[in-house]
């Protein structure tokens, strides 16, 4: 069976229907890139999409998204992930190369012959139509089409309550859009996505408009839905937060491009790149400017001395640390070299600066601190139980070795093997 699709109430392609059985799937141009034999999941290949620039809104050389995955795409605004979204729904036509579904290769159908769902960011539900008939509408649409083997109404009249009673909707079957909250919208948009047991779901930021009290509930809906379900979900989002806490594997954007992939602790822990360091986290990683001492295994830096496992390097390089990972040490009385800490006698690294901003934050404090001589501030995050330093005071930090990383000043990536998915540039 073929699918056609219909549009929402904003004109795009939203709904997937089926048709008549007789479409045959467009040919592949000739020129297409080479795939690996991909049996489940979503694979991209050479997938090239630009809107008139010098540079291409996306640039993809290959990913893999993995069958059965809750994928979470996250970047800065204007990273393409939306554009990657949108061009593996076939809303978007790429320039260049292939996308596969679950092994077919769908580049030439449209939208509505992939098989996806997609919710979008403003829900897009029909305002003239109660919740019911909207969860309803492409079940109905697809009986209408093809009365031989679409839904019959018994089977639609099934299928919506049971995915009201999943989502807490039975109450508010007859109500408009216009008399829901936005928590209640999102509901229904993500009823009427998964009542059709899509295969593959997209989510185009679902969660951007709630209060931060939904979003956190919202969350943990998302996640127990695609536990029940099973099914391929990718979900786009720029909230770090969001990245970080519902998928089962990461994709990290920038500027077009996928810069790593993987699952998101290891993705967070052992980044690829500077960009991934200080775009995961809040506060992001701290970046030290460091060159080897002479003589001696030490890097050192404006307040910052270093010994690491794997010895000096032969010029200088970018040193980071998660906020987190530093240990405060009492620095009253403590007496060191004017120019900076005394390197440690073990591995790892000492920072010494001078607290400048304090934050509390409601399970803990951050405070920021300045060394002498360097420019650029670094933070340090405080269990919430620790004694926090007053504005002025000195501070002494303590990173273990096993917590620190080493990138290339110029490239900016990662100079060791502990990296989950890194994609070449």
């Amino acid at each position: 069976m073929t699918y056609t699709a219909t549009t929402n109430p904003t004109g795009s392609a939203a709904e997937s229907v089926p048709d008549s059985p007789d479409t045959t799937q467009a040919d592949s141009a000739s020129a297409s890139p080479a795939l690996a034999p991909v049996p489940d999941g979503i694979t991209l290949a050479g997938v090239v999409k630009r809107y008139g620039g010098s540079r291409a809104a996306l640039d993809v050389p290959h990913l893999g998204i993995p069958a059965g995955s809750f994928t979470v795409v996250v970047g800065p605004s204007g990273c393409g992930k939306s554009t990657g979204l949108r061009v593996i729904a076939g809303l978007e036509t790429a320039d260049a190369g292939r996308v596969v579904i679950d092994g077919a290769d769908v580049t030439g159908l449209p939208a509505g012959e992939r098989g996806v769902a997609m919710v979008f960011q403003d829900f897009a539900l029909y305002p003239q139509m109660t919740v019911e008939r909207n969860i309803s509408f492409g079940l109905r649409l697809a009986a209408r089409h093809d009365r031989r083997h679409g839904p019959s109404r018994d089977e639609i009249e099934s299928r919506v309550a049971e995915v009201c009673a999943r989502l807490g909707l039975s109450d508010l079957r007859r109500r408009l859009p216009r008399q829901l909250s936005g928590g209640e919208r999102q509901r229904v948009g993500l009823a009427r996505a998964i009542v059709r047991r899509p295969a593959v779901l997209l989510l185009d930021e679902p969660l951007s408009s709630l209060d931060a009290q939904l979003r956190q509930r919202a969350r943990a809906e998302l996640v127990r839905l695609h536990r029940e379900l099973g099914n391929t979900v990718v979900l786009v989002t720029h909230d770090q937060l969001e990245a970080l806490s519902m998928g089962t594997n990461l994709v990290v954007m920038n500027r077009g491009r996928v810069v790593q992939t993987g699952p998101p602790e290891q993705v967070y822990r052992y980044p690829a790149d500077t960009f991934v360091a200080t775009f995961l986290g809040s506060p992001p990683m701290n970046l030290h400017a460091v060159t080897p001492s002479d003589p001696g295994p030490v890097l050192t830096g404006p307040g910052l001395a270093a010994r690491l496992p794997e010895g000096p390097r032969p010029g200088p390089v970018l040193l980071g640390w998660r906020p987190a990972d530093g240990l405060v040490e009492p620095a009253d009385g403590l007496t060191e070299p004017a120019d900076g800490p005394a390197a440690p006698a073990d591995h790892g690294v000492v920072l010494r600066g001078v607290a400048d901003v304090v934050e509390f934050t409601g399970d803990g404090t951050v405070v920021t601190c300045v060394s002498p001589g360097e420019d650029t501030p670094w933070a340090v995050s405080l269990p919430g139980r620790d004694r926090v330093p007053a504005v002025g005071d000195p501070v002494r930090v303590r990173v273990p070795a096993e917590r620190v990383h080493l990138f290339d000043p110029d490239s900016g990536r990662r100079l060791d093997e502990r990296t989950a998915g890194a994609v070449e540039h």
